[in-house]
């Protein structure tokens, strides 16, 4: 249940990291 939730945030902070990289 958590792990679910845990990976999710994983992706999640993965996906606006590499939105800033393309920003920038």
């Amino acid at each position: 249940r958590s792990q679910t939730l845990m990976l999710a945030i994983f992706v999640y902070k993965i996906f606006v990291q590499i939105e800033h990289y393309f920003l920038d």
